[in-house]
């Protein structure tokens, strides 16, 4: 699709992916998801949309921009304001409960330990799950010279890894409990650091013994995703699913967005201009394996929770 440039759009006909895949879940969904009704009517809280939704652009859209633009005067008061609309956001919440009415998250969702801390396991998780993509895929294009077929094959592992791993999950968390996170983590710590000590030597020689350490990347990352979401979902009562499953959403892609833009600002700004491109990807690859092990480490937390 890059190669035949769809549309005119170059790479981004890449996206058009999700439109045939999203058609057929609709699809399947009319048929085959049952309908649900809440017992009685409810407003949305726009006032709760706006606050929250500023918040987070402000506290994701300087750090994706900022260096890029040589960090401009403006991006320090703009990231300071999302902490100012999160209090807003949270006095707004906690004034539309006293009232009666329906806020846009019930802030008793976080009085359950397991809610707090398994979103706490989805921020540190995923803000190294989708910076891991972005530096692989740097390296390999930029750094071994690769096009974007080759770097896509090179990916392979990863979702064969990932498909066999996702499919035996939810019956391994009945027999293993939460060992399947942990497993999966260490699995990810493994995968990565292999990756990232093959990276040091540099040169397109090291693409095929990575193939292995990638495998076990993808085996991680199906081990821990569904593991989490379960995780997370399953102490939440019936009529909080909602609202916890759009917490849970945001918390992942709020995550991705700040573990790519560190990561961008680390790999580009603080090594590139130091280390030889193969170090400098082992060296930020280096924090992704912390953060997954803190992934391993946070579940021991999780297991009293409940």
């Amino acid at each position: 699709m890059v190669e035949t440039d769809v549309l005119g759009f170059g790479w981004r006909a890449i996206f058009l992916v999700g439109v045939p895949i999203g058609v057929l879940a609709v699809g399947l969904a009319v048929l085959l998801v049952p309908e649900s009704r809440s017992g009685g009517a409810t407003r949305l809280d726009l006032a709760g949309v706006v606050l929250v939704t500023g918040g987070l652009l402000a506290l994701v859209f300087p750090l994706i921009v900022g260096r890029q633009m040589g960090w401009p005067l403006w991006t320090w008061p703009v990231a300071a304001a999302a902490a100012l609309l999160g209090s807003l956001f949270v006095t707004h919440q906690r004034r539309m409960t006293r009232r009666g009415l329906t806020p846009l998250v019930s802030l008793d969702l976080f009085k359950q330990r397991a809610v707090v801390v398994g979103l706490l396991m989805t921020l540190v998780f995923y803000s190294g799950q989708l910076s891991f993509w972005l530096l692989l895929t740097l390296y390999l294009q930029h750094g071994l010279g690769l096009d974007p077929l080759a770097t896509g094959l090179v990916f392979t592992p990863v979702a064969l890894g990932f498909f066999a791993s996702s499919l035996v999950a939810p019956r391994l968390l009945r027999r293993l409990g939460k060992h399947v996170l942990t497993t999966g983590a260490l699995l990810l710590v493994v995968g990565t650091a292999s990756v990232g000590l093959l990276a040091y030597q540099g040169g397109r020689a090291v693409v095929p013994d990575m193939l292995p350490a990638l495998f076990a990347c993808g085996m991680g990352f199906g081990l821990v995703i569904p593991t989490l979401v379960t995780l997370v979902l399953q102490v939440v009562p019936a009529d909080c699913e909602g609202a916890a499953s759009g917490v849970l959403v945001t918390t992942q892609q709020v995550a991705g967005a700040l573990g790519v833009a560190l990561s961008g600002v680390l790999f580009f700004g603080l090594l590139g201009w130091q280390f030889p491109y193969a170090s400098s990807f082992a060296i930020t690859l280096a924090g992704n394996v912390g953060l997954f092990l803190v992934t391993a480490l946070l579940v021991q937390v999780v297991r009293d929770a409940r």
